[in-house]
């Protein structure tokens, strides 16, 4: 019972993860502010965040990337630290097709 419990404490915290729409991207602040559920969230991003594509490749210009813009639904991973929120990927996910015109 001893080494189960011990095994536990050493597993490191899963990240979590989010889908949302960017509503904003700050280059300078390095933070990417999403909406989910009518709240927003910032998440800080490090040299260590990766930023993925909708098929699985890398954005080459990261968080500079023309991609991430106000509206996109992105798929972000990311741990506490502390009260900030640190994201370790970002990734696109395809837009939703617009609703059928109502004749």
């Amino acid at each position: 019972m001893g080494i189960a419990v011990a095994a536990l404490l050493t597993v490191p915290a899963l990240a979590d993860e989010i889908r949302a729409r960017i509503k904003s991207v700050d280059t300078t602040a390095n933070t990417v502010t999403v909406t989910e559920n009518h709240q927003d969230k910032t998440f800080s991003v490090t040299d260590g965040t990766s930023f993925v594509n909708v098929v699985g490749k890398p954005l080459v210009q990261g968080l500079k990337s023309n991609d991430l813009r106000e509206g996109r639904r992105v798929i972000i991973t990311y741990k506490a630290d502390g009260d900030k929120l640190v994201a370790s990927e970002i990734k696109l996910r395809p837009n939703a097709a617009p609703a059928p015109n109502k004749k």
